[in-house]
């Protein structure tokens, strides 16, 4: 059994190291930048996990390989992060009760 465990974790961290090692470009989104205007139209890179750039349609290299999703008629917020949580207790995972 000890192996088997120990055999799933390797699978699984390998898996995740795969998923984050892709290349994914999201596009036709309007994009809500954290600090910028909104971008009509945008393009999101995504390369190791990483956002690598974010512009207007046309104006940012897709990488060849990519993933693409288009994302017509919706809104993506690239690089908000949700805290708010209540893992753990009534207080929040994250310690944030008032």
């Amino acid at each position: 059994m000890k192996h088997f465990l120990t055999s799933l974790a390797c699978l699984l961290l390998a898996s995740g190291a795969a998923i984050e090692a892709q290349t994914l470009v999201f596009q036709g989104a309007r994009i809500l930048p954290i600090s910028a205007p909104p971008i009509e139209n945008g393009v999101v890179v995504v390369e190791n996990g990483r956002i690598s750039a974010i512009g207007i349609s046309g104006q940012v290299a897709v990488p060849a390989g990519a993933t693409v999703h288009d994302l017509s008629g919706k809104t993506l917020i690239p690089g908000m992060v949700d805290t708010h949580s209540h893992i753990g207790g009534p207080s929040g995972g994250d310690s944030s009760s008032p």
